[in-house]
């Protein structure tokens, strides 16, 4: 299974357009970077599909990356209207 994932900062602002096959993973990865760039904003998973290929994921991205900002919070807030982050960080 793969995913085309959205995150956003905890300031709600678009942070990234992504594609996985493990979404926690992905999640503390972008935790870990942003650690070492010493950036204070912590980001979220606030929207994702998920796609048996990884072409398929790809090509979603593709179509994702030609949206404008406004288009895709538009996109996010009809599926996840208070932008909550949808990965359980617990875990990680």
């Amino acid at each position: 299974m793969f995913y085309t994932y959205i995150t956003f900062t905890y300031g709600n602002r678009l942070h990234n357009i992504g594609v996985t096959s493990n979404l926690k993973r992905r999640l503390k990865n972008i935790k870990n970077i942003n650690a070492i760039r010493k950036e204070s904003e912590y980001v979220k998973i606030v929207y994702y599909e998920s796609f048996d290929n990884s072409r398929q994921a790809g090509l979603k991205e593709d179509q994702w990356q030609l949206m404008t900002e406004k288009e895709l919070i538009r996109k996010v807030k009809i599926n996840n209207p208070l932008l909550i982050n949808l990965i359980k960080t617990k875990e990680l």
